[in-house]
């Protein structure tokens, strides 16, 4: 199953979403990468936190759990991420598979804020903040009720619905091609050349070149390359991994090729994608 999003359609969306709520929404693809967003800048107080490498990672952590949960469970998330913010994410389902995710957040349901400004105080002085800027910072975010997160949460379900329906989100199944595409994520860490996916499928070469061009819209060789790279900037955001470790998890076995090919296909070296030294466009 091959997933093809219309860009402009999912910015717009988010554009009105955001007119209606007041509140960021993102959307993500299968492979938790955001397509759209609005407003395109976070909010001033997540803005500060991210500028702590530290503190950046654990933003992208919990976002990648809180996609992972929608994966597993196929149900709306709700949850407070590190620095006491709610944030709530929504599966969009094909035939009982997520094909990619909406999530909106950086709000609080505590009029006084409390657990926000724990967190605040509780930060180690090393980091640097002027804890009083992020204070002014944090008395910003927007307060919402919980009668009012469940319906904006069923707002969002129905947005999720939406998009599918309305083909936003489009699928072209093909068992052949679906089968080879899990084949391939499954076994990133092995050898995928032409040669061995041929014989693992029992198909001549034509055919598996036709199969990658009608359904991941590139060559056979470049797909594998793209769910290895997209399965690297996964690993890269768990701390405990190493590079080396990444780059053979992902079927690199010479770590300075896998860095070379990373930094040509990203514009950045794998450790400051991992210690969040970028910006994000």
């Amino acid at each position: 199953m091959l997933v093809h999003t219309n860009k402009k359609e999912l910015e717009q969306l988010a554009k009105y979403f955001y007119h209606i709520s007041k509140t960021l929404i993102s959307i993500y693809d299968s492979d938790m990468n955001i397509i759209a967003a609005y407003p395109s800048t976070l909010c001033d107080f997540c803005t500060q936190i991210r500028t702590s490498n530290t503190l950046h990672n654990e933003c992208i952590a919990n976002d990648n759990t809180a996609l992972e949960t929608c994966r597993k469970t196929r149900q709306t998330h709700i949850y407070r991420c590190h620095m006491g913010l709610v944030e709530v994410t929504t599966p969009i389902i094909y035939n009982n598979i997520v094909v990619g995710y909406l999530l909106f957040g950086q709000i609080t349901d505590q009029k006084d804020k409390r657990d926000v400004y724990e967190k605040i105080e509780s930060l180690p002085d090393y980091y640097g903040f002027d804890k009083n800027e992020l204070m002014q910072a944090a008395s910003k975010i927007r307060y919402r009720s919980h009668d009012y997160i469940e319906s904006i949460s069923a707002l969002v379900e129905m947005c999720a619905n939406y998009i599918w329906l309305n083909n936003i989100i489009s699928v072209r199944d093909d068992g052949l091609a679906h089968n080879i595409n899990l084949y391939i994520r499954e076994n990133l860490s092995g050898d995928l050349s032409v040669p061995v996916i041929c014989n693992t499928f029992h198909i001549g070469r034509s055919k598996l070149y036709e199969l990658a061009q009608a359904h991941f819209g590139c060559s056979i060789c470049e797909y594998v390359q793209l769910c290895r790279l997209n399965k690297a900037k996964e690993l890269l955001s768990k701390l405990d991994l190493s590079v080396s470790e990444v780059s053979e998890s992902v079927g690199f076995k010479d770590v300075n090729y896998f860095i070379r090919f990373f930094k040509k296909h990203t514009g950045i070296t794998p450790k400051k994608f991992q210690t969040g030294h970028f910006t994000v466009s």
